[in-house]
């Protein structure tokens, strides 16, 4: 049985050699030098996908003993022998073996390097990266996501900067610009150059989500943007990274404009393309589909939205939405069904006395994926005024991260089967970075934690 143990490892070999010492003048017989051991190790492939098998062959000559380590089967190994390999998870695993002979011991290693999987919703990517990066810093970057970008088994970063003053004028708004990062020793380098030529961002970027969009395996990355922060809210178009075959990404913008605050990405059907649902809190006034047309296009769709998320009549000749600013595709009740957990605001009535506030719901998938006569499920809150931002699941409990009017934040925790709730932490006035709120949270060593490492928030669930 083979070992894997996710992780880099440096790849080393040591040699030792036996030395004779003579004193001056004595003519007594020398010992003859013996050569330490040749160790020789190989793979068929050097790359693989989870669920590819691979061989690993090694051989030696000089040694009476192998024996193997790191992600090679520890302990005692044959002097020359082969064993196939079926990774179970991605990564890089370096497979060593070392021997031992009259005149020493020699190693030797191979790597294996395993393209992390790509989920099929951007939620389960965004937590599986999460669970094994930490909190990462990304200062200047207003949206950012990770994935094995680079195909070589180790995580690598994406982000979209914000660059215009909402103090300006909307005709003086300048875009946003797209980079990669790779990981370097915990060290994040910039490698854009390598993988994208049109860096062209959003105006404002407020969400990035990984799936596979074209259903090449490979993890593609959609943005929810929502352009120029003031009214009139106009909005904007929204923007696609897509893989290609020689490992760069294409830089597509979706002719679709909207208010997206918020949004989420998930293959529904298994087939490989994955669907996108965003937030549209101005143009729309309520959430919309985009249903993958597997050749680069999408089709706006409107019938898998839940009506009680649609906007309707709430004055004569006027059209209101409910104040919808996040969303995601979560199994909630572990069914293999992606479900809909729905994020808004709660705030005082408003010019006309109208009150329409939604804090958290979730809209539990009926089987078939389409959620327009589905009621919803209201979750408790803490809160009250202020704007539902994040959500995870982990050990039967849901964490939401809510913003104080943006001028505080707080994690309510809700025990999904009893629909109790407690809300362990509470937050008002500004963090060391100058912000008073932040805008992810993942799960990470037993505990809630904010995306951004820069927040020194830790949150046990309980």
């Amino acid at each position: 049985m083979n070992k894997y143990v996710l992780g880099t490892f440096a790849v080393a070999i040591f040699t030792s050699v036996l030395t004779a010492c003579g004193g001056g003048g004595d003519t007594s017989p020398q010992t003859a030098k013996q050569s330490p051991p040749i160790v020789n190790i190989t793979l068929s492939k050097t790359k693989a996908n989870v669920g590819t098998s691979v061989t690993l062959t090694w051989s030696s000559s000089g040694a009476i003993s192998c024996v193997g380590s790191e992600s090679m089967t520890a302990g005692t190994q044959l002097l020359s022998g082969s064993t196939t390999i079926t990774p179970n998870v991605g990564g890089q695993f370096n497979y060593t073996i070392s021997c031992a002979g009259a005149g020493g011991t020699a190693n030797n290693s191979v790597l294996l390097r395993v393209p992390m999987p790509v989920f099929k919703s951007s939620y389960e990517n965004k937590m599986a990266a999460g669970k094994i990066l930490g909190p990462q810093k990304y200062t200047g970057a207003n949206a950012t996501a990770y994935a094995d970008f680079l195909q070589d088994g180790s995580y690598s970063m994406v982000t979209m900067t914000l660059e215009y003053d909402a103090a300006k004028s909307i005709s003086q708004a300048s875009t946003g610009h797209i980079h990669f990062f790779q990981n370097t020793n915990g060290t994040w380098t910039d490698i854009t150059s390598k993988l994208i030529t049109d860096t062209t961002g959003c105006i404002h970027p407020r969400k990035a989500m990984v799936a596979d969009i074209n259903g090449d395996g490979k993890p593609d990355v959609v943005f929810a943007c929502h352009g120029y922060d003031a009214p009139p809210y106009s909005g904007e178009k929204q923007r696609v990274l897509l893989s290609q075959t020689d490992g760069t990404y294409k830089n597509a913008l979706l002719p679709i404009t909207a208010y997206a605050h918020g949004g989420s990405v998930a293959d529904f059907d298994g087939n490989g393309y994955a669907d996108i649902i965003y937030t549209d809190t101005s143009i729309r006034m309520e959430p919309f589909y985009l249903l993958n047309n597997k050749d680069g296009t999408f089709t706006e769709d409107s019938v898998c939205i839940p009506k009680s998320l649609q906007k309707f009549t709430c004055f004569t000749n006027s059209k209101c939405g409910r104040p919808i600013y996040s969303m995601e595709f979560i199994d909630f009740n572990n069914d293999g069904k992606y479900d809909i957990w729905v994020g808004g605001s709660i705030h005082a009535a408003d010019a006309n006395g109208f009150f329409n506030n939604i804090s958290s719901e979730i809209f539990y998938n009926p089987g078939n994926s389409v959620f327009s006569t589905v009621n919803p499920i209201v979750l408790p809150t803490s809160l009250v005024t202020g704007v539902a931002l994040d959500v995870l699941i982990e050990a039967g409990k849901i964490a939401i991260l809510n913003t104080l009017d943006y001028a505080g934040a707080s994690i309510d925790i809700i025990d999904i089967i009893a629909n109790t709730l407690t809300t362990p932490y509470t937050h008002s006035g500004v963090y060391s970075n100058g912000s008073s709120w932040f805008d992810w949270i993942i799960f990470f060593n037993g505990n809630i934690v904010p995306a951004n490492s820069e927040y020194k928030v830790t949150v046990p669930i309980r």
